[in-house]
């Protein structure tokens, strides 16, 4: 799908910021009758220890009509220097007929993740992120981008333009990241248990926090040591056992990101 911030050419997104929002449920209004486009009424941004939930809200649709957008704009850091030229780090893109998407910063391009979800319904855009993709302030913006109209009685085609909100920079929300701690871990490995002469690599890895959540989390760095002495780099946390490690003991300590915080989990094995 063609990108639409670079479809529409927003510069505004790179103004100063305009309205500040605190945790919890913000709301903020954007003037009506302004467009006849897609009209944005308001952008709800509610930052919770859950993540970040955006909903964008419509006047005059219930539905967006083929050639018709919306977008949603997070920059999940409220950093400028990081993400795109403007800034953002994730955007959600509603097109009518379409299915939405959701495209992340991501080695200097964006490109589509299932990490955070887009929804419509009820004339509304809802864009949800999870607490470990931002921090803990963010800056929000949107844009409802009209289809072009036909032209009457010779008149030339009217082009309906593209509605901001807010009409300069992004509004601001705090994200609250409260202290959790670690009750269990959930690991598994390919194959499940070591075997001499064979790989032996980290396959999925969640948390389960004091709050009760269960939630996905990124290993950032993986090391091992075979009878007590350092074994491979395990960068990708993937190992390749020796064909004579029958036997030894196999320990790993992987540490893992959820959020703000970063959590260290240990591993012993017997070699197969």
């Amino acid at each position: 799908m063609t990108r639409m911030r670079g479809r529409i050419g927003i510069a505004a997104v790179v103004a100063a910021l305009v309205a500040a929002g605190v945790g919890g449920a913000e709301t903020f209004t954007d003037p009506v009758g302004d467009t006849p486009g897609p009209d944005i009424k308001s952008v709800d941004a509610v930052g919770s220890a859950q993540g970040l939930v955006v909903t964008v809200g419509l006047a005059n649709r219930n539905d967006l009509q083929e050639d018709e957008a919306v977008e949603i704009d997070v920059d999940t850091d409220n950093n400028a220097a990081t993400g795109d030229e403007s800034g953002i780090d994730l955007y959600a893109v509603f097109v009518g007929g379409q299915d939405p998407e959701v495209d992340i910063w991501k080695d200097g391009d964006f490109d589509v993740t299932d990490a955070a979800k887009a929804t419509w319904s009820g004339g509304s855009a809802h864009l949800t992120v999870p607490l470990s993709l931002i921090g803990s302030k963010v800056a929000v913006s949107a844009q409802a981008f009209g289809a072009e109209q036909p032209p009457e009685s010779g008149e030339p085609a009217q082009d309906p333009g593209t509605d901001l909100a807010p009409d300069n920079g992004a509004y601001t929300v705090d994200v609250p990241h409260a202290a959790v701690t670690l009750r269990r871990s959930v690991v598994t490995f390919t194959p499940s248990f070591p075997r001499s002469g064979r790989k032996f690599a980290l396959r999925t890895l969640s948390l389960v926090l004091s709050d009760g959540s269960r939630v996905a989390a990124k290993p950032t760095s993986c090391s091992a040591t075979l009878s007590g002495k350092a074994f491979g780099k395990g960068k990708a946390c993937t190992w390749t056992l020796p064909a004579k490690a029958k036997g030894k003991r196999l320990r790993l300590s992987i540490a893992a990101t959820y959020g703000a915080q970063t959590y260290r989990l240990t591993r012993i094995f017997v070699v197969r």
